[in-house]
């Protein structure tokens, strides 16, 4: 915790940048495996962030991602869709959540969400990389009504499940998210690497839950 509240503004910068990159390259991703339209417009967006994204480059390139992801979603209403992907969200929130706080983060510090009255800052920094692998996930559920059935939830929660890329290396998001957690201190300690998670074609590896 001492390492991370000491943590430079320099260093943030450099992680938010990596996060966000990672996170609209998902998207893209996205885009390309549902053979929807944009994944050019959307990969752009990874090459205009600067310093930090003082011009939030992150939130135009999400716009933009849903427009073509799902036409005529709006994030901010009450749908059948939003309703999956909030689900799908904290499913992943919570592994996050679970993962930083074993590994002795403080989890209210975060290194690009700073709100005084989240408790969850760091947990909702790390998570956007992995938030594309619920919106790949939730397309298998084409249900209209905003109230998920047991059935739906079940396949959200495979959502942990699917298979990704992480350091040249194929594994479930669970595992992933452990990994950039430790590649997350390696980076606050020693410099190291961040590793962050690749999309790949929907697979979900069952065994991984036994």
């Amino acid at each position: 915790m001492e390492k991370q509240l000491l943590l430079s503004k320099r260093k943030r910068n450099i992680l938010w940048n990596q996060i966000i990159s990672c996170k609209i390259y998902n998207q893209a991703s996205v885009l390309r495996l549902l053979e929807k339209t944009g994944v050019q417009e959307i990969v752009s967006y990874s090459k205009q962030i600067h310093y930090g994204d003082r011009e939030n480059v992150e939130a135009l390139a999400a716009h933009k991602y849903f427009q073509y992801y799902y036409p005529g979603l709006n994030r901010r209403c009450e749908s059948a869709v939003n309703s999956r992907l909030n689900y799908g969200y904290s499913i992943v929130r919570g592994c996050v959540a679970k993962s930083l706080a074993a590994h002795g983060f403080l989890l209210s510090k975060g290194i690009h969400h700073e709100s005084s009255l989240n408790a969850f800052n760091l947990v909702d920094d790390r998570i956007e990389p992995f938030r594309a692998f619920v919106d790949l996930n939730s397309t298998r559920i084409q249900s209209n009504q905003i109230r998920l059935t047991r059935e739906e939830r079940k396949i959200l929660m495979e959502t942990l499940y699917m298979e990704c890329k992480i350091d040249n290396k194929y594994t479930t998001v669970q595992n992933a998210i452990e990994i950039m957690v430790d590649s997350l201190k390696a980076f606050i300690f020693e410099n190291g690497d961040l590793l962050l998670p690749e999309m790949v074609p929907l697979n979900i590896r069952r065994f991984a839950q036994e």
